[in-house]
């Protein structure tokens, strides 16, 4: 959603309407009031706490032997992930507004609301805040924008952890001049409406965030951010611009930079890692769109629904060997793809639907589906040498997998 739709939308959440529907009137809607975390407060709340059950899984990352899984607004597991077979929850790391998180040596950048946060982890049993970038990211996320409130939320108040109900606006009807029926707002007064050190890291597809060398690449809504890393725990911003397409993920490869967006994938040089320069795009409809690569090729799930419009469910391979000129060799459909992970000829694709599909891209015009684990709703997945970390909502799914895409569950971890 750009960032013009957004206000439109949040104006037309916050005035009072009189709109015609013909003979029938807009549906009822629940009106909420803002819940506020002071930015005091909100600086003040990285704390190492015991491990606790996953509930809302949002992103998957890895360093060395640790696993990482953000919950979404709440912090970070910590996961000795040593033995894949029987991985073992360390602690959790309480980040409100956690979304997005990468690792770099004994460094995690991850969001908090608004901020950039740096937390040392090189002991788990000394883990702590080392920096923080303030006003780093966006104040207005998507969902600001979803919500009816009674006043639109205020950033001078702190930032929004949770909204109260206040009442059910009610929609009646009644003749107007123009021959058909007006809706007014009923009910609940005159409240209106508005809406490494640590060894090799990796990071899901889903993520907006990503490291390469000493520079950390953010998205922040329609912006594409640039921090240099030369001083680890003092991120620096040395580039930003925006990014057409409404980039949603990031995925690096040698040179190149993918911003995967809901309507295509745009391509960067980042061969002066600082100063990302745009080469080219591939256009799609209106989907949602993770992107990962691997030699000359690119793959991307596109998933309708949920927020992604469009109707296409599918993998398209695309050929980037020239940067500038982006090619699709193939389409593969699927019914509700997301995250997505290539290890050689192998490319892993969580589905909602379909569960874990390992396809043979050893021919990338004529992919095809070698194994498959039904019944599995996964998110997000990393896969190399032969392991596949496969995030869902509320558990994490481990299997190992050979050179024929053949799957075996080692480890569930809840």
């Amino acid at each position: 959603m750009t960032t013009l739709v957004r206000w439109l939308s949040l104006l037309l959440l916050t005035v009072p309407l009189a709109v015609s529907y013909g003979s029938s009137c807009a549906p009822p809607r629940d009106i909420y009031q803002p819940v506020y975390l002071n930015y005091h407060d909100l600086r003040d709340a990285v704390t190492v706490t015991d491990a606790r059950p996953i509930n809302d899984a949002n992103r998957i990352l890895t360093r060395g032997d640790t696993l990482y899984v953000v919950e979404r607004d709440v912090g970070l597991h910590v996961i000795d992930n040593g033995d894949p077979s029987a991985p073992e929850k360390l602690a959790f790391i309480e980040v409100p507004g956690a979304r997005n998180a990468v690792a770099k040596d004994d460094h995690i950048y991850i969001d908090s609301y608004v901020d950039l946060v740096v937390i040392d982890v090189a002991d788990v049993a000394a883990i702590e805040e080392v920096g923080r970038v303030e006003d780093a990211l966006p104040y207005w996320r998507a969902e600001y924008f979803e919500t009816a409130w009674t006043d639109p939320p205020d950033p001078s108040q702190g930032v929004v952890v949770d909204q109260v109900f206040v009442e059910q606006q009610v929609f009646t009807c009644s003749g107007d001049s123009f021959g058909g029926s007006a809706c007014s707002r009923g009910g609940g007064g005159s409240a209106s409406a508005t809406p490494d050190t640590g060894g090799e890291t990796s990071v899901g597809s889903l993520s907006a965030f990503f490291v390469v060398d000493d520079v950390l690449y953010l998205l922040a809504d329609e912006e594409l951010r640039v921090y240099s890393l030369a001083t680890p725990t003092a991120p620096t911003l040395v580039w930003a611009s925006l990014v057409a397409n409404v980039p949603e993920t990031l995925f690096a490869l040698d040179n190149t930079l993918l911003v995967g967006g809901q309507l295509g994938v745009e391509i960067f040089d980042i061969s002066s890692p600082t100063e990302p320069h745009y080469t080219g795009t591939f256009q799609h409809a209106w989907q949602c769109d993770p992107v990962v690569a691997q030699g000359d090729l690119a793959f991307v799930t596109l998933r309708s629904g949920q927020g992604c419009g469009g109707t296409r469910d599918e993998l398209d391979i695309i050929d980037i060997s020239d940067i500038a000129n982006p090619v699709l060799l193939a389409s593969y459909q699927l019914d509700s793809p997301n995250g997505l992970a290539i290890d050689g000829n192998l490319l892993l694709v969580t589905d909602s639907l379909r569960g874990l599909l390992v396809f043979d891209v050893s021919t990338p015009e004529q992919p095809f589906v070698s194994a498959a684990e039904s019944g599995l709703d996964s998110l997000d997945v990393i896969a190399a040498d032969g392991l596949a970390i496969v995030m869902r909502v509320d558990s994490i799914v481990q299997y190992a997998y050979t050179e024929l895409g053949a799957l075996t569950e080692i480890s569930v971890l809840d």
